[in-house]
């Protein structure tokens, strides 16, 4: 049996070879083959079968050839009127030719397949099976045609390469290998190429371009060489559909597979690695990449779908289109974004709307809008659209296609664009016009991103883009016809890793606008009506707080951001900047410039002169700090300056011409007006009418005092004061006093806070040298002031009358002591006055102390009488039961002869006066030169240390008022600045505990103690609160200086400022109350003495009586009586 199978293999052989060339192991093929052909249909052979070069073989039936190798020389052809079917483990074609209906290279065990300069052509298809082995294609040429469908091309091997200038002609090209597949070969036109390996791949040469039908490639590595441009020409789906798949990429099943054939995408990538080359370009209507790993597009590289989607007039957006006779451009295409109207240009040029937009597709997340976007108004009957933008050749008013990008990492070179947008509108011929069609919609860009980032792009560069922006409206000067434009599309991303930047891409989906030439004819006025409007660029996907926007990016510095959009912060003040991004909420976190404290001291970023300012409470604490020294200063320049008005007491010279005093009724003031009743023999009743109208207070007076009580209190006491003194002002115009000529003269005097009137009579007639003081008549010097805290009772120690009852060298110390003391209980007493009144029993005692301290003496002179009551029926008419308003408080002076000691013109020695609840005003001998300083001197520390209530004038009222109440404020500031300061200071325990111990304690108390002490006068209370005022002021602020410096603790040094001036306002202000109420009794003692100097030195007879014995009673008629 085995003979007889080597007889036929040698029967065999002979008849498909030479018999004179080759060996056993080659079989070179003898011509005509094909006329003796096998039972079977094909030729063996266990060696290599090789075609001669120059043979052409033809065969009429199906053959095959079944060898080890297979080789065709050059010039060799092999032609078959059916299929050529060749079962070789290698083949190698040179300069050959083969063609058949179908050719078929195919073998269980391939080698390697390789065909240089040959050309196949088959009428259905050419198949490529190399399994385990390489396919190799070099300048051949691959061709499948035929007139019918189903003509393919189809490999599958190890490896393939098609290079150089080969070509692969047919309408469904089919590459598979295991390995690596090289195409840079020329692909049919209107082809389906589908390339699968599992190595890397590479498509394309630089220069290279491919026009299919579609293109699908899965592998695990593509490379897609620089400057190739694969364009497919599928339409994509013109029927939009909304769904929920969220990747179409995914491998879910039965619903991304049945999208995937709705979509029907033209170009569609499945790689673990896609790179795209630099100025390389996809275009397709609907193009899918889908990356696991990395999608590099390198510099300049695009995709392209614009005008891909659905043609002019078709989509469920797409621009209305009017009759002819209406003139009217189509309305632009509606995606995302509503399109432009249709207009018709008037001869007026104003626009008018005459064609609406299409329907605007509405989003929802999680639903995503795929498919082509639609097309604009075809401007022209849409029966006759596709024909008449046939003619115009070039395409305009479709919508934008669809792009869809999914990958881990997605990587940008600069200049790299993505684009889906509508066409521009364009002019459609129709009978002879010229009309405008409506611009294209925006289509979808979709990406499913595990990251995206930008590389390459250094300096100043060309950021990559996604835009899908909406066409062009165009315009017909012929018809005056002006077509809409296309609305914005949609861009779609979901970025899984949040950007800590701004978005690396510029993402654009704004509505169309006018072409360059229509911009520059149309008005502008109504252009809006015809511009479309912007689309929707968002996130697939909410993102986290704190980053917004399409890539999730975090909010920059400055924004906060709700997972929607990024905010501006509201937090930043003075000049501060932020310093955090991607802040979810709206106090996004700032610092301080450097140089400024820090954002913790100084939250509001002030600089450090307002900081400063701030620390004193703003700029009104600061002017109120800056003018609280000012008012200090002046209000006791305005207490030691004599009055600005007419003096309200006549000068010292007039005394010896003065006659008698008569004082007016009341206080001056709306509840107790000056009468002037008891000057009708005075003065006549023209001058009492005009004194009665004058200090008439008018009805309005009491009405505005009171609403000013009510706002402020301080207000009430110097408008009233101020009404006082007019008034009183007004009343001395109509008696000045004293002229150069006449013999008598009246004069209206009144104190100086104008409460106590008086009416002086001087007779001018009267001799110095005769005049002398008669202590025989009593002198009555009444009270001035309201018995109030802020107008006290007390006698005007600067009225000359008093030195008529104290001429002696001596005898004005103690009746300038006498008057002080008794000041110092009368501005205790209040109304009304009781018998009761503790104040009122301390005169009486005062009375009886100074009966034995007083000289009198008289000069011979005419007695000096003075009206008025007696201070003698005051004290018996002062009991509660009356208080009439007409009595005052008073101090009378008054003296009577003893028989006993008899006027005597001797001096006797003087008695040395014992008080031991006062202080010592002056010494017990004293020469003139020492009385005036001394006496001032021991005056002003007595009153300064004393620091008695009820003490403040007037003018000083408001000042204390507004000095107490900047303590308070500074206070209170204080307080708040140090708890914080100390809450936020980081020091040891021990250091903290050392700072709160009487720290922050001092604002509070020490204007408590400061005021306490003025208020309580010179006890030993007072002083105690001096003492500790003082020492907790220093306290702190030995506390805080060396902190400050050491912690550098910038908030306690202001602290300090405020510490230093809480105690000199404290100090200030009592140092001022004492100043302003002690200003006239100095200026009075000062007027005193001076005038008592003289007097001694022109007096030239002198009596003095004998000292009274201390042992006088109340009760002896003789003496001095000083009754109080």
């Amino acid at each position: 049996m085995a003979l007889a199978l080597a007889l036929s293999l040698v029967v065999a052989s002979g008849t498909i070879c030479k018999e004179d060339v080759g060996d056993n192991e080659t079989c070179v093929l003898r011509d005509n083959l094909a006329v003796v052909p096998p039972s079977d249909g094909v030729y063996s052979f266990d060696g290599a079968i090789v075609v001669p070069a120059g043979q052409h073989q033809r065969f009429s039936g199906p053959v095959a050839f079944r060898s080890s190798s297979l080789v065709l020389e050059p010039g060799s052809a092999m032609v078959g009127n059916s299929r050529l079917k060749f079962l070789a483990a290698s083949v190698r074609l040179t300069q050959a030719s083969l063609r058949a209906k179908d050719l078929v290279f195919a073998h269980s065990t391939c080698e390697s397949m390789s065909f240089l300069q040959s050309e196949l052509e088959a009428s259905r298809k050419v198949s490529v099976t190399c399994v385990g082995g390489n396919v190799s294609l070099f300048d051949a040429n691959f061709t499948a045609r035929w007139r019918k469908d189903a003509l393919s091309l189809k490999v599958l091997s190890e490896t393939f390469f098609a290079k150089g200038h080969t070509r692969l002609m047919a309408r469904s090209i089919q590459v598979v290998t295991w390995e690596n597949l090289v195409l840079a070969a020329e692909v049919q036109q209107m082809s389906v190429l589908d390339l699968n390996s599992y190595g890397p791949m590479s498509l394309g040469w630089q220069g290279g371009f491919w026009t299919v039908r579609s293109m699908w490639v899965r592998g695990m590595r593509v490379d897609l060489a620089r400057d190739h441009r694969v364009e497919a020409l599928g339409q994509a789906s013109c029927s939009p559909v909304v769904t929920e798949v969220h990747d179409l990429c995914e491998n879910t099943g039965r619903p991304v597979q049945a999208l995937l054939r709705h979509l029907q995408p033209d170009l569609f990538f499945v790689t673990q690695a896609l790179v795209i080359g630099a100025r390389a370009r996809l275009l397709g209507s609907a193009v899918v990449l889908c990356c696991n790993n990395t999608l590099l597009m390198r510099k300049s590289a695009s995709i392209n779908s614009d005008g891909r989607g659905c043609p002019p007039g078709q989509g469920i957006g797409a621009g209305e289109t009017r009759s002819l006779g209406n003139v009217c451009g189509g309305a632009g295409a509606s995606n995302l974004g509503t399109g432009g109207f249709g207009a018709h240009l008037h001869h007026t040029l104003q626009l008018e709307a005459c064609a609406r937009p299409g329907a605007k597709t509405p989003y929802a997340r999680p639903k995503l809008p795929l498919g082509g976007a639609s097309g604009g108004g075809c401007g022209v009957p849409q029966a006759e659209c596709l024909e008449a933008v046939a003619k115009v050749g070039l395409p305009h008013s479709s919508g934008g296609g669809l792009v869809w990008l999914s990958a881990g990492l997605l990587k940008l070179n600069s200049q790299v664009r993505v684009s889906a947008s509508g066409t521009d509108g364009g002019l459609v011929a129709y009978k002879g016009t010229l009309l405008a069609s409506g611009g294209g919609a925006g289509g979808q860009i979709v990406a499913h991103l595990g990251a995206c980032r930008v590389v390459g792009c250094q300096g100043a560069c060309e950021k990559p883009a996604f835009v899908a922006t909406g066409g062009r409206a165009m315009c017909s000067s012929r018809s005056w016809a002006v077509g809409g434009a296309g609305g914005g599309g949609f861009i779609g991303l979901s970025v899984a890793t949040s950007l800590s930047h701004d978005s690396p891409v510029l993402l654009d989906v704004t509505g169309g606008d006018l072409t360059s030439t229509c911009a520059d004819t149309l008005p502008q006025s109504s252009l809006n009506v015809i511009l479309g409007l912007p689309g929707v660029a968002t996130s697939l996907s909410p993102c986290a707080a704190g980053h917004a926007g399409p890539f999730c990016a975090a909010c920059a510095a400055g924004l906060w951001g709700d997972g929607q959009l990024c905010r501006p912060c509201a937090t930043l003040q003075g000049l501060g900047f932020y310093v955090a991004r991607g802040w979810p909420n709206a106090s996004c976190p700032y610092q301080c410039k450097r140089g400024l404290p820090h954002v913790k001291l100084n939250p509001e970023c002030l600089s450090n002169l307002r900081f400063a300012i701030s620390c004193l409470g703003g700029r009104l604490g600061l002017v109120a700090s800056l003018l609280c020294p000012v008012l200090i200063f002046l209000g006791a320049r305005f207490c030691r300056a004599p009055p600005a008005i007419q003096s309200t007491s006549f000068p010292s010279e007039l005394l010896p011409k003065h006659s008698r005093r008569i004082f007016l009724p009341g206080e001056n003031s709306f509840e107790r007006p000056w009468r002037v009743e008891v000057l009708a023999t005075e003065c006549s009743e023209v001058v009492l009418s005009r004194l009665s109208e004058i200090l008439a207070v008018p009805a309005w007076e009491p009405v505005c005092l009171f609403a000013a009580w009510l706002l402020c209190p301080p207000l009430f006491q110097l408008a009233a004061y101020q009404l006082r003194r007019r008034r009183a002002q007004k009343a001395q115009a109509l008696l000045p006093g004293p002229t150069a000529s006449g013999a008598s003269a009246s004069r209206l005097g009144c104190d100086g806070g104008a409460t106590l009137g008086f009416l002086d009579i001087f007779d001018m007639e009267r001799s110095l040298v005769d005049w002398a003081p008669s202590l025989r008549q009593e002198h009555i010097f009444l009270v001035r002031g309201q018995g109030t805290w802020s107008c006290p009772w007390e006698l005007d120690v600067g009225d000359p009358l008093l030195l008529g009852v104290a001429p002696s060298q001596l005898a004005p110390q103690a009746a300038f002591s006498l008057v002080c003391a008794f000041n110092r209980l009368s501005r205790h007493l209040a109304r009304p006055l009781t018998d009761s009144d503790p104040a009122l029993r301390q005169l009486q005692e005062l009375r009886r102390q100074h009966l034995a301290q007083v000289q009198v003496f008289r000069l011979r002179s005419r007695e000096v009488c003075s009206s008025g009551p007696t201070f003698s029926d005051l004290v018996r008419r002062i009991p509660s039961s009356t208080q009439d308003a007409e009595f005052r408080l008073g101090l009378v002076f008054s003296a009577t002869a003893n028989p006993a000691n008899r006027f005597a013109e001797r001096e006797a020695p003087l008695v040395t006066p014992q008080r031991p609840e006062l202080p010592e005003p002056g010494p017990e001998v004293a020469t003139k030169e020492e009385t005036s300083g001394d006496w001032r001197r021991k005056l002003a520390s007595f009153r300064f240390w004393l620091l008695v209530r009820c003490s403040c004038p007037q003018a000083s009222f408001l000042t204390m008022s507004l000095v107490f109440l900047i303590l308070v404020v500074f206070d209170v500031m204080a307080c708040a600045l140090m708890a914080y300061s100390l809450w936020a200071l980081a020091a040891p325990g021990v250091l903290r505990r050392w700072l709160l111990l009487p720290t922050p304690l001092a604002p509070l108390l020490a204007p408590a103690l400061g005021l306490a002490a003025l208020l309580e006068g010179r006890t030993p209370l007072a002083q105690y609160l001096h003492r500790g005022h003082a020492q907790l002021a220093l306290r702190s602020l030995l506390n805080l200086v060396p902190v400050a410096l050491v912690l550098k603790a910038e908030l306690l040094l202001p602290f300090c400022v405020v510490l230093v001036l809480n105690l000199c306002t404290i100090y200030a202000a009592a140092a001022f109350s004492v100043l302003a109420a002690e200003a006239a009794d100095r200026c009075a003692a000062k007027a005193h003495s001076a005038h008592s100097a003289e007097r001694r030195a022109a007096s030239t007879q002198m009596m003095v009586l004998p000292p009274r014995s201390q042992t006088v009673s109340d009760a002896d008629p003789g003496g001095f009586q000083g009754v109080p």
